[in-house]
């Protein structure tokens, strides 16, 4: 097999080589390959669009086709550039120099009466060509679309210039016709064409065409996005790799992550090391939504995402480049640390969503308390799974709750639109809506909410029919976490693992394999308490009856300035108790009176938090004691 392969590039290097040497004679040859399977394709049929020569793709894809064929010497007092080669034909010595618009020296070099150059790639925008000699100069602007094909424009001669667009043109049935404009002379090159219709698809590295974005997209079934459509993508920063998904298969980066990309770790993890500065984040994560009525594809962000401009650059030029986007792609900037982002075209919701007011997300209805909350207040306020929240932004996540509305437009596929439509819970945006007197007069009021496609419902509501609609369609078996009570002393985190959560808490047992790794850098003198002491804390001082009488409490239940106000109380009842004097003796004794440490770091561990499928980030309150602190 070895052998095989060994006789096949040997072959193809000696057409390469002999093609080479007849001047004015190219011959293109390489690879046709299935965009979607990444599979060969044989008997492609391929066209050069110059000479009218035609060939085939054999069955490991590999074609050769010969472009144009000409005679050189009859090109005396003449120049012009195809597919970048630069002929000449111009009776005399000279010196070529290719420049940069800012005056940068790319190629230099003396050439004689007649014969080719071959021009690098260069980047999108203009360059200047100059030709001198001693009697004479000409100058004139070579224009490069960043591709494969050229233009030139003649300046301070009048010499004529041919200009000529050369192509082959690959088509078979069942697929897609494309038309690849030529690289550089005698270039061996792998092209990708695009089936009409796919059995099974996980993801294209290239997206060669609308067609195939149609293919990916995939909205939630529900409504008025005034024709948008979304896909998902992720750029592979070290491998410099695009993978457009198919989200009718992959409802998340996350997922697709795990399956396609061999992604080990949690949700969690992924959320942690993915959309932040971590030095394991390889990943660049947008999500593309195609809008019909300006025709534009706009890519975005996770609002929370802490990738940098430099980051949004990249990210931008590998979309240019493994897409047929071109100049109809645009970022949309929908946090304000990204507004000074110049590297990229950009849009704002105003042009994306020009003169609509409302937008529908998630047609459901739902019953719950209105709550009006800044977004930036949200990760400060209790929302419970009764309330309906009006913000005046986009979240990146939102704990359960019975309905929402933003004054910010979001995409098919936001985070929280996609746990609205898990959830069931209508979901809108009302541009006016912060400052609408409807809204207002129903603050803290129960009221019921349904999203229609074309328009809203929302009016107050009774708790009688609110709480038969709760009874329906919420579940009714708790979920009860179990906890180990009856285990006492300091817990040697070297000896846990992710299955003692039971005993000290999702945060503690997470860390503890941590430890068990070996190779990441870990705070020093770790323990546990476990759960036991706080269970004895709350029932040797009579908390425990306090909190069953909250829990039966229907006022405690409806009512969120009430409940707040007893939480507050029940907190400070919490703390105020006086410790188990055992469990301050062994903590003391475990830290030595800060003999060998000077700060140790006491944070939460509970079996509701830092969990597969709940964070639980910010339930609870870290602290630091330090030596010397009172």
């Amino acid at each position: 097999m070895q052998s095989t392969i060994v006789l096949k590039y040997a072959y193809i290097l000696l057409i390469f080589l002999w093609s080479s040497s007849i001047i004015g004679q190219e011959k293109y040859m390489g690879f046709v390959s299935d965009v979607g399977s990444r599979t060969p394709v044989e008997k492609v049929l391929v066209v050069s669009s110059q000479s009218g020569k035609t060939s085939s793709s054999d069955k490991s894809g590999f074609f050769q086709t010969e472009l144009y064929t000409g005679n050189i010497a009859t090109l005396d007092n003449h120049y012009y550039i195809l597919n970048n080669v630069f002929y000449f034909g111009l009776g005399k010595e000279m010196s070529f120099s290719l420049y940069s618009l800012d005056g940068k020296a790319i190629m230099k070099k003396k050439i004689a009466n007649k014969g080719t150059i071959t021009l690098p790639k260069l980047p999108i925008g203009y360059y200047v060509i100059e030709l001198y000699s001693s009697s004479n100069r000409l100058m004139f602007f070579l224009f490069s679309n960043g591709k494969t094909k050229s233009l030139v424009q003649r300046k301070n001669t009048t010499t004529p210039i041919i200009q000529t667009d050369s192509s082959l043109v690959f088509s078979k049935k069942g697929y897609f016709s494309r038309e690849l404009f030529l690289p550089d002379k005698d270039s061996i090159f792998f092209i990708n064409i695009l089936k009409e219709e796919y059995d099974s698809l996980d993801y294209f590295n290239e997206l060669l065409r609308h067609e195939a974005f149609v293919m990916l997209h995939s909205s939630p079934p529900i409504s008025n996005y005034g024709e948008v459509m979304s896909i998902k993508a992720l750029y592979d920063i070290n491998a410099n790799k695009m993978y457009y998904s198919n989200a009718k298969k992959y409802k998340s980066h996350y997922v697709f992550s795990k399956k396609i990309l061999g992604f080990t770790g949690s949700n969690l993890d992924f959320y942690h090391t993915q959309y932040g500065s971590s030095p394991y984040r390889f990943l660049n994560l947008v999500t593309i939504n195609y809008y019909k009525n300006i025709d534009k594809y706009v890519f975005e962000f996770g609002a929370y995402d802490q990738v940098d401009c430099e980051g949004i650059s990249k990210t931008y030029e590998n979309l240019l480049e493994t897409s047929f986007f071109g100049d109809k792609l645009f970022f949309y900037p929908n946090n304000l640390k990204w507004k000074d982002c110049s590297d990229v075209p950009t849009i704002d919701s105003e042009e994306i969503y020009f003169g609509q007011n409302y937008q529908a997300l998630n047609l459901e209805n739902g019953y719950g308390f209105l709550r009006k909350v800044d977004v930036k207040d949200l990760s400060d306020t209790y929302l419970g799974r009764h309330d309906v929240v009006l913000l005046n932004g986009v979240p990146n996540d939102l704990s359960v709750i019975s309905g929402i509305i933003t004054t910010k437009f979001q995409t098919p596929l936001s985070h929280i639109n996609i746990l609205s439509h898990n959830r069931k819970t209508p979901n809108m945006a009302l541009r006016d809506g912060w400052d609408s007197p409807l809204l207002d007069s129903l603050i803290d009021e129960l009221v019921y909410l349904k999203v229609e496609s074309d328009s809203f419902i929302i009016r107050k509501a009774s708790i009688e029919e609110a709480t038969l609609f709760w009874n329906k369609r919420e579940p009714h078996s708790p979920v009860v976490l179990e906890k180990d009570t009856e285990t006492t002393g300091l817990i040697d985190l070297n000896n846990q693992g992710v299955s003692s959560v039971k005993l000290i808490g999702g945060k503690a047992a997470n860390f503890a394999e941590l430890v068990k790794l070996g190779n990441i850098p870990v705070p020093e003198n770790y323990f546990a308490i476990p759960f036991y002491y706080y269970q004895k804390h709350i029932k040797n001082n009579g908390i425990d009856t306090v909190i069953d009488k909250l829990l039966n409490e229907e006022k405690f239940k409806t009512n969120i300035e009430y409940r707040k106000l007893k939480l507050k109380e029940l907190r400070n009842l919490i703390k105020d108790a006086p410790l188990d004097q055992w469990l301050i003796n062994a903590v003391k004794n475990r830290i030595k009176n800060f003999s060998d440490f000077t700060s140790f770091r006491f944070r939460s561990s509970t079996n509701a938090e830092d969990l597969e499928n709940f964070s639980g980030t910010g339930l609870y309150d870290s602290y630091s004691a330090k030596k010397g602190h009172s």
